[in-house]
This record gives C-alpha cells, structure tokens and sequence, in this order.
C-alpha cells in the first residue's frame, strides 16, 4: 500500500482482529459437526462410511440405504427426513481441515489457532480490497469495523466454519486482482481466475463475492459495456463449471426444512428468502445478532420489521452519505453496497448464523463507515449551519450504528465466550460422565429419551469415537422436544412420550425435516431396531408418540438416558414419569 496512513489504518485494524478474536482462539473447545469430521478423518466414525477425506463436508448423502442404518442405529433421529441431504462441495477447505489433523491431532487449540490465522489473512485481504475502492476518510473505519464484527466469531471458534474464513480470504484477493487488472492492466488476470476458482472451492458462500463483482463492473467500471462484458467472461465460465461439477455430483440439500436448494425446490426458498434476506439486512446495518433467528423463533417477526427498516431508513441514510464523496467515489460504495446485498441472497439458502454475514460485511462495514462519516460531518458543522431535520436524523443514526458497531459488536466476541463457552464445557462434562460401563457399552442399544441439548444428544457419539473410547451398538434419539416430558409404559416393549411444554421446533428439528414434509398424525416409521407412531403433532413435529421396540423394554442391552446421559429408571407398565428440563 503506497500511504502510510493507510498502512497505518490496517496496522491498527489487524491489531483490533487479533485483541478480540485470539481469547476466542483460545478458549474454543471442538463442538457440533467437528466431532464428525475429525473422526471421518481419524477413521473412527462408530457407523461405517464409504466416504473421502476430502468430503468432511457430506453430512448425509441423501442416500435412503444410508438414511435407514443412521436413523436405526443413530445418531440421526428416527423422525429425519427418509431422503435427508445435507451434502457440500468444499474440497479446498476438507484439505486443510485435514492437514490440521496431522499436525494437531486432537487437540483443538491448534485448530482454532489456524482459524485466528486465517481471520487475520481475511482482514488483511478485505483491507487492501477497501483501500483500492474507498477514500482514505472512510476506509480507515470500514476497515476496522469489519475487523471486530462479531459476527466474524465462528471463523475463529468453530472448525466446522474454516471454510467462510478461506472464501472471505481468496475472495477478496482474486476481487482485488480482477479490479486492479481492469483499471491498471497486468497479468493479475490470469492470478484472479486461479483465486475464483480456489474460493469455490473453499466453500458455496464465495458466490457472494461474484455477486460483489458484477455489481461492481455494472455500476463503477467506467469502460463501455462491451469491455464490462467480456471481463465477467473468465470469472463467469469458472462459477458456470464450478455449478455444472457441484450439481453433477450431487452435491446439494434436500428434505431439510433449514437448508433449501434454490435449483431443487423454487418455491420453498422463494417461501423462505424474502424473509431471511430481511434478517439478514437487520443484522447488517443494526447488529443484530443472527444467532437469535436460529435461536430463538418468539423474535423472527422483529428481525423481519428490522429489516424493512434497514432498508427505508439504510437507503436513506445511503443517499446521504454518498454525498458526502466524490463522485468518482461514489460508485466503489454503491456497488459494495449493492453487491452485499446481493450476496445476501445465496446465503438465505441455509440456516441463518453469524457466518451468513461473512462476505456481505464487508459491504456493510463500508456502508456503516460512510454513514458515521456524513454522522460526523453533519455534527462538526451543527455550531456553523443550524441543522434541518434531515441532518439531526443523520446524527441520531449514526450515532446508533457507532454504538451497535463500534462498541457492542466487539464486545459480543468476549460475552459469547463468557456464556457460550461454559455451555460447551457443560456439554463435554455431560459426555464425560454419562452413565455407561466401558467393558459392556458395545453390546448395548443407548436410547436417548430426549436430546434438548443437540452438543450431547447428536454428537456424543462421534466424541468418544473421535477420543478411542468405546461406542454403544446403537444410540436412539427419540425426541428433540425441550421442556417437560411424560414417559409412560404401556406394553412389555412399549413406551409413549408426550411433551407437556407447548414450544416451537428447534433448529435442529427443522434441519432434519422440512415442516412441508412433516409426519401426520397416524404416521408409523418402521425400521430394524424400533417402530414409531406419531399420535399428536405440535408446530410440525411429532408431540406424542408411541415406540415400539423388538426386545423387552428391560432387556440389559437396552440403556435408557435422559439429556443429561444420566440413566432413567423406565416406570412400571402402566404407569408414568415426568421428566422436566
């Protein structure tokens, strides 16, 4: 970078990255889907798979075989989707996860210590990408309000997200290539298309960045269209191949009611889009935090008003702040602007979370920039020129998005590891001590009564395969329900369970079947080890339900564990227990 200001900027910015993000480095434990990958790539799934190291990203292939023998002797519950495809293409990304396990094994610190890593590369990417599009006066503070979004956190903390800190790293670069490439010429052509390439290959999240790029050669280029058309040719004949591959085989979702595949199922993501895309835009301009969305469904309906309101009062305040640029600049910021919105629209495919911010930040962090920018110039000049209403809105804005950007979004890194962290060592406490005797647990068949908490009841299994220790024969999850639960003994090899809290489906559950393709009352699911019969349904899923099993529900290689994996002692027939949260 040629002015020191500049070099200064990103100094101070790469800096704030690593105060914030390295205790998160630090502190984070393996969680969720890390257990699956990292047993893949250890060879100790306790199920059979016929499955590539370079495929850590195949979840569930879709496969109604594969299906039948993961819902019968787990850990998929019995009620997912028969169909359930949760499958992505991200080989770059599967490679380096690999090389992590050689070099660390199983401890995780030298895992999220490449995540830190990769964060950093990302700020120092999008910062050069910042410097070649915005004036000095805003990039300084894009720059560095992109490097302490909170929403960047699970680049660092959570493995199983490595993927989004590599898209945001090669994105940027082969966006700064193509760029340069168009106003100065060089050979950085050739390099930018090796870098698309390399970022879809690295995870689906990068076709943000192409949404990035042809808002940027639609609205700021300043050649005539043909010369705009014919430099989309490379990069568009690598995402068309990149799309022709991915889909030829067979990469994709299906069954799930969190993960929607635009190219599959139209009009189910059309249902979905408007409003995550809303959600997301809220997240964008306010802060908000799209961990609530997936979290907690009682506050979807603010989210949604959050969103209109970004973008009535976002492209107001946009209009403003353009102003305040020249108007050589102002086309750089509408299309990062554009295109994050732009890029907002892939990502509504999928369960909202902090990574679905990823590429779309960094429109948002120019966005917010310019806005704090016009903010401060509108207060400087209130003791010179008395301000209209329009300004004193300004200044109000502003002054929100500096509070929700510049203070509580850095803020958020350290409460989540205050609150989140202690909830993943509680998990690995749970599985730690679960009630089960090394010398006979492959033998037995584990029922899970409840899996409320999804780190214990989904993954336990993959930790202590992942670790050596002994796996049972199978582990049944029978339900997902939070809150109070009725179990009651109705024949020798008969139970029901019946939730008594009224609460909305869990991610989790929406995951595993789309609410379009629900279970119906009198529906019966048949497989080896049990059969279900749904008796009542609440908010799509199975309420009430009776489980028949193939052995006396006393047999000894029968284990019955509550959420917590601490035994329960089933009642008598007749009679029934209430287990509560």
């Amino acid at each position: 970078m040629s002015s020191s200001p500049a070099r200064r900027a990103l100094g101070v910015a790469l800096l704030a990255a690593l105060l914030v993000a390295a205790p998160a480095a630090l502190t984070a434990h393996f969680e969720a889907d890390d257990y699956i990958q990292l047993a893949l790539l250890a060879e100790r799934l306790p199920v059979e798979v016929d499955q590539s190291r370079l495929d850590v990203y195949t979840f569930l292939d879709g496969s109604p075989d594969r299906l039948i023998v993961l819902r019968d002797q787990g850990p998929v519950p019995w009620f997912a989707h028969p169909e359930l495809k949760i499958r992505f293409w991200r080989p770059l990304t599967a490679w380096l996860v690999a090389l992590d396990w050689e070099l660390f094994g199983t401890s995780p610190t030298g895992y999220h210590l490449m995540g830190l890593a990769w964060y950093l590369l990302a700020v120092l990417a999008v910062g050069l990408l910042l410097r070649e599009l915005l004036p000095a006066r805003v990039f300084g503070l894009a720059i560095l309000l992109f490097a302490v979004a909170s929403s960047h956190r699970q680049i660092v903390t959570w493995l199983a997200s490595r993927y989004a800190g590599v898209s945001l790293t090669l994105g940027a670069l082969a966006l700064l290539l193509h760029i340069r490439n168009r106003k100065r010429g060089s050979f950085g052509g050739v390099l930018s298309t090796g870098l698309w390439i390399g970022a879809l290959l690295a995870g689906e999240s990068s076709l943000g960045w192409f949404a990035i790029l042809i808002a940027w050669e639609t609205v700021a280029a300043s050649d005539d269209r043909a010369r705009r058309v014919r430099a989309l040719i490379a990069p568009g004949a690598v995402l068309i191949t990149w799309l022709a591959i991915y889909v030829a085989l067979g990469y994709g979702t299906a069954g799930s009611g969190s993960y929607v595949n635009p190219l599959q199922e139209p009009l189910a993501y059309l249902a979905l889009a408007p409003a995550r895309i809303l959600a997301l835009l809220s997240c964008l301009v306010f802060g908000f935090q799209a961990d609530v969305w997936l979290y907690q469904p009682q506050w979807r309906g603010a989210f949604v008003v959050g969103g209109v309101l970004a973008i009535f009062l976002g492209g107001w305040l946009w209009r403003r702040a353009r102003r305040e640029l020249d108007p050589g600049e102002r086309g750089a910021l509408d299309a990062l602007v554009l295109g994050s919105i732009l890029a907002l629209v892939p990502q509504a495919a999928g369960p909202l979370g902090p990574r679905s911010l990823a590429i779309a930040s960094v429109g948002g962090a120019a966005f917010v920039a310019a806005v704090l920018h016009a903010g401060w110039r509108a207060w400087r000049a209130r003791a010179e020129l008395r301000p209209g209403v329009g300004a004193k809105l300004v200044i109000a804005l502003a002054a929100v998005l500096f509070f929700s950007h510049a203070l509580v979004s850095p803020a958020l890194w350290f409460v989540w590891n205050a609150v989140y962290g202690p909830f993943v060592t509680e998990s690995e406490a749970m599985m730690d001590g679960a009630d089960l005797k090394a010398a006979e647990i492959a033998q037995q068949d584990v029922i899970l009564l409840r899996a409320s908490n999804v780190l214990v009841g989904l993954y336990a299994p993959a930790r202590w395969a992942l670790l050596e220790e002994p796996t049972p024969r199978s582990w049944r999850i029978l339900t997902m329900r939070p809150g109070r639960l009725r179990v009651t003994r109705t024949g020798e090899r008969e139970l029901e369970l019946q939730a008594l809290t009224e609460s909305p489906a869990t991610p989790f559950e929406t995951i595993l079947r789309s609410p379009q393709q629900a279970l119906k009352v009198g529906d019966r699911v048949e497989l080896p080890g049990l059969a279900a019969e749904v008796l009542a349904v609440s908010n799509s899923q199975p309420s009430h339900v009776r489980f028949t099993f193939p052995k006396p529900l006393d047999d000894p290689s029968h284990v019955w564990l509550d959420r917590d994996l601490k035994a329960v002692k089933l009642p008598a027939l007749g009679e029934s227990l209430e287990l509560r949260e």
